[in-house]
C-alpha cells in the first residue's frame, strides 16, 4: 500500500498570509494614531466652523445666520 502523501502549503501562500497580517496590524496602528492625534488636537477656530457650516448649508454670509448658528451651537 501507498502511504498518504502530506500536503505542503506553497511558500507563496504563506508569505501572502503573513504579509496581509502585517498590513492589518500596521493599518490598525496607523488608524489608532490618527484617532489619538485628532482627539488630542485643539478644536477648529470658530470662524472656520462658521465658514464650514455656511458652505455645508449653502447659507449667505449674513449676520442673522451667524447669530442663529451661534445660538444653536452654544447649547
Amino acid at each position: 500500500m501507498e502511504e498518504p502523501q502530506e500536503y505542503k502549503t506553497p511558500k507563496a501562500l504563506l508569505v501572502a498570509v503573513i504579509g496581509m497580517g502585517v498590513l492589518i496590524v500596521v493599518g490598525v496602528v496607523v488608524l489608532a494614531g490618527v484617532l489619538i492625534h485628532r482627539m488630542s488636537s485643539k478644536p477648529a477656530p470658530l470662524t472656520f466652523r462658521l465658514l464650514h457650516y455656511r458652505m455645508q448649508h449653502q447659507l449667505p454670509a449674513s449676520p442673522q445666520h451667524m447669530r442663529r448658528y451661534l445660538q444653536v451651537s452654544s447649547c
